[in-house]
């Protein structure tokens, strides 16, 4: 079974009713710690739990009763959708935002009312942009020659790359050039061993 887990109100068993009840669905560890990191800066919310599939969304969703989830769509079990399908009858249903660098599920992802959120962080050397695209409208303005993509978030130019390596579960790893690690998302795999030689 997949990890779930929910978090407790503070020591006097108390939450503040005004916060923003938060609840996070994602099966990327990493994905789903950075969406914890920005929350955490953001006043107003609660994080009541983390999900890393889709049905224990759907039965933390019930349990905690968020006012908002930020939702993978690509998750073992259920995925995004059906767990939003599952969640829209439930009175009060959260609110659902859909959290992927994949457009083919656009279509289905409207179909549960769902908005579309089109940004990304664009790093040149030392500097950042929030520009206003998708990864997938990125990727094809980018020559392959040049570019590769490792993971649903993270397109790298080829030359960055220092190595790969697999970690202790079996998932590739790539070495970037600034010294930083980046986990290669299972989607990717066959363009890395290609890049890798094996």
């Amino acid at each position: 079974m997949a990890d779930a887990h929910a978090l407790s109100p503070d020591a006097s068993g108390n939450t503040d009713s005004r916060d923003l009840k938060i609840l996070i669905a994602d099966d990327e560890p990493l994905a789903a710690e950075r969406l914890q990191l920005l929350l955490a800066r953001c006043d107003g919310v609660d994080l009541v739990g983390t999900a890393s599939d889709g049905d224990s969304a759907v039965r933390m969703a019930d349990a905690l009763t968020p006012d908002l989830m930020l939702l993978d769509i690509a998750m073992p079990g259920l995925d995004g959708i059906e767990v939003a399908r599952a969640l829209a009858g439930r009175r009060p249903a959260p609110a659902i935002i859909f959290i992927t660098a994949f457009d083919q599920f656009a279509v289905a992802a409207f179909e549960v009312a769902a908005v579309d959120r089109d940004y990304m962080r664009l790093h040149v050397a030392a500097r950042s942009w929030l520009i206003h695209s998708s990864m997938n409208a990125l990727e094809e303005g980018l020559d392959p020659a040049l570019f590769i993509r490792l993971h649903r978030s993270a397109i790298v130019r080829r030359d960055f790359v220092t190595g790969f390596s697999r970690n202790a579960s079996g998932r590739w790893i790539a070495r970037l050039a600034d010294g930083s690690e980046q986990p290669v998302g299972r989607l990717y795999a066959d363009s890395v061993r290609e890049m890798a030689g094996r």
